[in-house]
């Protein structure tokens, strides 16, 4: 039993650290993922764009912003944009996973060359089509697009236009099958189960009456004594079948 308990805790802890949002956070710098060295790297993904291999994917800060004035973060201080104004972001995952949705908003406000919208694009693994989103207008602020992707295995954010920019923020990503919130309470109901079925199997041990056990300790004293009686009995090398 206690097996049981431990596999459940294990897979409980392996789903929740498959899960997560990626903010940008740990990137406080105004850079390219090409010059900062982390395309292929950052956050065990590959991320790449639509243009050349040394533009694409870049950080900035509120204070180090991509154009002033930055749209302020969702989380932290950092937010992601289309360096070159690249019309396609890409992430590729090595896994089949699961995008919930992101945060985007235009690069700046008052800039003249902001990408009006954004849709995201969701491929399998012979790089076709499974999923797309709605496309989300764009304004000086960061709001929300769902996808509710499962299965991919590369994302694209694309722009209306090339030479378009936009930011972007806390990326919802999972490892497909790790457990929705309700699988997790299942997993919890089950162990709950497993904890009480052994303390009633204790407790039931100690509330037999004394007279209870021993009966039972009776009962299988005669049961082993009518066992041994069908042995074969040997003396030397004579050996005859006894009688009950």
């Amino acid at each position: 039993m206690r097996k049981y308990i431990l596999f459940l805790c294990l897979f409980a802890m392996s789903a929740v650290a498959s899960a997560g949002v990626i903010t940008f956070d740990d990137l406080n710098t105004r850079d390219s993922f090409y010059i900062l060295g982390i395309s292929n790297t950052y956050q065990g993904f590959v991320w790449t764009s639509s243009g050349p291999e040394l533009v694409g994917w870049a950080v900035a800060t509120v204070s180090d912003p991509a154009v002033s004035p930055a749209p302020t973060p969702v989380s932290g201080e950092s937010y992601a944009w289309n360096w070159a104004g690249v019309q396609s972001l890409y992430i590729t995952f090595p896994t089949p996973y699961s995008v919930s949705g992101a945060y985007f908003a235009t690069l700046s406000p008052g800039y003249a060359y902001n990408a009006s919208s954004i849709t995201m694009y969701g491929y399998d693994a012979a790089d076709n089509l499974i999923a797309s989103s709605a496309p989300l207008s764009l304004s000086d602020t960061f709001q929300y697009l769902s996808a509710n992707f499962t299965g991919i295995t590369k994302l694209e954010i694309r722009a209306n236009s090339s030479e378009a920019w936009f930011s972007v923020d806390n990326i919802g990503v999972s490892a497909s099958g790790v457990p929705e919130p309700s699988t997790f309470g299942i997993v919890a109901l089950v162990v709950a189960f497993f904890g009480w079925h052994a303390r009633r199997r204790v407790g039931a041990a100690y509330d037999r009456p004394e007279a209870e056990i021993e009966r039972i300790t009776d009962q299988r004293k005669l049961e082993a004594l009518a066992s041994f009686s069908q042995f074969r009995v040997c003396t030397g090398y004579r050996c005859r079948a006894s009688k009950p």
